[in-house]
């Protein structure tokens, strides 16, 4: 059995503020908000209602948790849940000059899910949703492109 991937779109995610607990028992906690997270793609284009994130990072990986909560831009609009997962290897250089754990240049990689009551989306709630980006430090947007494993 193989694994196909359906393209899903691109999602943008621009921060707004973050806060961190340094050396935390667990590492270093991070809290952001996020001004807007914009869904671009084949299936839909949507934009965020609400969306916020968290991550536990170490001097070397940080793995953030993402949710964001998605109205479709449709004469009849759904709404959709996403929250994902993702993993990078932090990037030395722009931590030291932002004091952040932040991807930089290396690859983030996500797993998540989403959840709607919406009919023509139904089948998104069985679907585990996958992606891969980057972060751009300068203009504080994170973007993936994202995947449904089928």
């Amino acid at each position: 059995m193989s694994l196909e991937l359906q393209p899903l779109g691109r999602l943008d995610i621009h921060a707004r503020e973050s806060w961190s607990i340094a050396a935390g028992p667990r590492g270093t906690r991070s809290v952001t908000t996020f001004e807007k997270v914009i869904w671009r793609g084949p299936v839909l284009n949507a934009h965020s209602l609400w969306a916020n994130g968290t991550y536990l990072g170490t001097e070397h990986f940080a793995e953030p948790n993402i949710r964001a909560l998605f109205e479709t831009e449709e004469t009849e609009p759904a709404r959709l849940f996403l929250e994902y997962r993702a993993r990078f290897a932090v990037d030395e250089t722009v931590r030291e000059q932002t004091g952040t754990l932040t991807p930089g240049s290396n690859p983030v990689y996500l797993a998540g899910r989403i959840e709607t009551e919406a009919e023509r989306y139904a089948w998104l709630n069985a679907t585990q949703i996958v992606g891969k980006g980057g972060f751009d430090a300068e203009r504080l947007v994170l973007s993936y492109e994202i995947h449904a494993l089928r």
